[in-house]
């Protein structure tokens, strides 16, 4: 949930040092992370003199400034050890003596990210963007690949991923339940069912296994957190408690649904939106809830009913047939210029001459993550259309044209050149610019603007020519080899002598 503000520091400070203080395993979501510098990872369990080494370690990075998210007794006290001449944290009661700028606490239920980006306020930085970050390695795309392939998963299969599992009993909802809205989710839809749990979650499958009719898919060994995120990926739908899949697949933009019980689901749930979902009882004490001295009324009266009415609105909006599906494109299509615009800002860092060479490897690495991310989109909208030509029957044969460039790529130029134009029209009406380089910068617009064109036309003709059979699509996966450990010599070979 701090990711949001992660990427709203580095938009406003492009420059500075970002690391982040984790623990293991939430360090897994943030190591693919572009906005990041670094991880600092802090083990439990150490000995006293372990963790006051950690502590002078922290002192000694001499942080300009240190915000604290999680604002429990102990991450206080890192903050005002730290030593930073800016500290941030929420105005719980005995922690302000750690902070120089103590935050109020909203009385509002404010989805969680919102909540955790006030702290930004005092470095004055606004926040209307809360999308969560969490991105995979090509290695976890892989992982998730082979696996679909073991279980025998076709893309037209209709993948419902199920997350039943939570160590707080306030937050898992009856097992027999998810076994009967999974056994509906079968005869309705011929749904496949992953189950998705974690280490000493097994028991929470075993017992819905139990309980269902129809047979879900086999399980397998557990997954990494970015491996989960790769697999969530991949699927149609989530199903679940209120639990950190139910996250995972929020940031990879799958539809959710969870099922709410003791917490608020406005605090876990993106607010101003239907792609994910939630279901709540209030039988009239969560404002002033007496857990455990209760028998979770609220969790209990979320009926297999109401869960079955909301799954049943949230698939008629997933793409089944042409209209709906084409509608959904230009989302792909702008989730792509997204990632281009984002590239493009940390090329820009890249080149600033001032910049250290520690900033320029962090940087290096970032562009490489988007760079991935951008040929992977990429190939999702050809893919995407290669799946539209295939439910049209437009016939074609070995021996029928292809065009060396797909109509993803060119989606992708199309991209690039919008950004040209639009930075190029800034560099026009600069107030400090002279009028030769106005000038200058005017005639390469017109240039831009025609390429633009060009590029539109043989787009249109392009997809023309693929919905009648004159030439067919294939999607030819770019198999980029530097982030793969297997493939890169650098990775593999590293502790050994090359």
């Amino acid at each position: 949930m701090t990711t949001p503000s992660i990427r709203l520091l580095r938009e406003a400070f492009p420059e500075a040092h970002l690391a982040f203080l984790t623990e293991s395993p939430s360090d897994q979501v943030l190591r693919e992370n572009p906005y990041l510098d670094e991880i600092l990872l802090f083990r439990k369990g150490e000995t006293l003199w372990e963790t006051q080494s950690f502590f002078r370690m922290i002192r000694q990075q001499q942080f300009d400034t240190v915000l604290d998210f999680f604002g429990n007794p102990r991450s206080a006290l890192m903050t005002r050890f730290s030593g930073a001449p800016i500290r941030i944290g929420f105005s719980f009661r005995g922690r302000s003596w750690a902070y120089t700028h103590s935050v109020k606490i909203s009385e509002k239920v404010t989805y969680a990210a919102e909540h955790k980006s006030q702290l930004l306020k005092p470095l004055g930085i606004s926040a209307k963007d809360f999308r969560l970050d969490f991105f995979t390695g090509e290695k976890d795309q892989n992982y998730a690949a082979d696996l679909f392939e073991k279980m025998g998963l076709l893309e037209t299969d209709f993948v419902v991923s199920l997350s039943p599992v939570s160590r707080q009993p306030y937050k898992v909802w009856s097992l027999e339940r998810f076994a009967e809205i999974a056994d509906w989710l079968v005869e309705r839809y011929k749904a496949k069912i992953l189950f998705l749990f974690g280490p000493g979650e097994v028991h929470f499958i075993d017992s819905v296994r139990k309980a269902m009719i129809h047979p879900a898919l086999p399980d397998y060994d557990i997954p990494t957190l970015s491996e989960t995120l790769a697999i969530l990926n991949k699927v149609d739908l989530h199903l679940g408690n209120d639990n950190g899949p139910r996250h995972f697949a929020v940031a990879g933009g799958t539809p959710t649904l969870a099922v709410f019980g003791r917490p608020w689901a406005a605090n876990w749930t993106p607010p101003r939106q239907t792609l994910h979902r939630a279901l709540e009882f209030d039988p009239g004490c969560k404002n002033k809830c007496m857990y455990p001295k209760c028998n979770l009324e609220c969790l209990h009266g979320v009926t297999v009913e109401a869960v079955q009415s909301e799954l049943e609105d949230m698939i008629k909006e997933l793409p089944q047939d042409d209209s709906s599906e084409s509608a959904d494109f230009p989302s792909l299509v702008s989730t792509q210029h997204q990632g281009n615009f984002e590239l493009w800002h940390q090329e820009d860092l890249a080149r600033d001459p001032d910049v250290s060479d520690s900033k320029i490897a962090g940087v290096k690495r970032a562009i490489d993550v988007l760079n991935q991310r951008r040929n992977d989109l990429i190939e999702q909208l050809d893919q995407f259309l290669v799946n539209v030509l295939s439910r049209e029957n437009v016939n074609t044969t070995d021996q029928t044209e292809l065009n060396s460039e797909t109509p993803g790529s060119m989606i992708d130029r199309l991209s690039i050149n919008a950004l040209k134009i639009y930075h190029m029209n800034e560099e026009i009406q600069r107030e400090d610019a002279v009028e030769s380089h106005r000038k200058k910068c005017f005639g390469k617009l017109s240039v831009l603007q025609e390429q633009r064109e060009d590029l539109r036309q043989c787009l249109d003709k392009l997809l023309v020519d693929l919905s009648t059979g004159k030439k067919r699509l294939k999607v030819y996966q770019q198999m980029k080899m530097y982030n793969d450990e297997s493939l890169n010599p650098v990775l593999y070979c590293k502790g050994e002598s090359v």
